[in-house]
């Protein structure tokens, strides 16, 4: 007898519009009762989230991206303690869906989603703590970006390397260029292998303390 009003205690989620980053472009998410809606405006209330959705929706001619992920097309949702990032992964190749979200107020948007999840649409929660090595395996990337940022940086300011020569790439390269020729060849090397001793402790950290993953499916 006491569920249901929770239930519908949590139900009120679904008048709350979320901030995320989601793939490209999408700045907000609304939980409704059939699907996740991602919009790629910002707004303050549901009432307007729907109102922009709903006019837009299936039009290809506006500048404003909306997209609904039913949950009958979601298979689990994950997140791992400490992280403000949920991820999805769905049934079938949805290549202009975001495989993840990003939320704005971490952990408390977080835990109040997968209680709607688990509470009002049923899913089902299972929590176990990462092997070190699952665990470090994304932060092991990370370092070895650090490491070819570095190399690049310090090749540039060398003069061992020049920057791209065709169109956008150029202009990046040539941006990327006058940064380490700021920072000159030691400077560079500083900076990077500064910026891996950073990404290399985390992955410490991470290694000696996996953190716990939450799944919902």
């Amino acid at each position: 007898m006491n569920e249901n009003p929770n239930k519908e205690a949590i139900r009120a989620i679904e008048e709350q519009v979320f901030e995320v980053t989601a793939g490209k472009s999408y700045k907000s998410m609304l939980l409704t009762p059939d699907a996740i809606l991602l919009c790629s405006k910002k707004f303050n209330n549901a009432a307007d989230f729907m109102a922009t959705f709903d006019k837009v929706s299936g039009k290809t001619l506006t500048l404003t991206e909306t997209l609904s992920i039913p949950y009958s097309a979601i298979l689990r949702f994950r997140n791992q303690s400490g992280s403000d990032v949920i991820r999805i992964k769905t049934n079938g190749v949805h290549l202009t869906w975001p495989g993840e979200f990003d939320m704005a107020n971490g952990q408390t948007d977080v835990h109040n989603i997968f209680m709607y999840l688990e509470k009002v649409k049923g899913y089902q929660r299972t929590e176990n703590q990462l092997s070190s090595f699952k665990a470090i395996l994304p932060n092991l990337g990370y370092v070895a970006i650090c490491l070819g940022v570095t190399w690049l940086l310090f090749s540039m300011a060398s003069g061992e390397i020049q920057e791209s020569t065709s169109g956008r790439r150029r202009a990046k390269g040539e941006l990327l260029k006058a940064f380490a020729e700021m920072l000159g060849p030691s400077g560079s090397l500083l900076a990077g292998l500064a910026a891996t001793a950073v990404a290399g402790w985390f992955l410490w950290k991470k290694y000696n303390n996996p953190p716990v993953e939450t799944v919902l499916e």
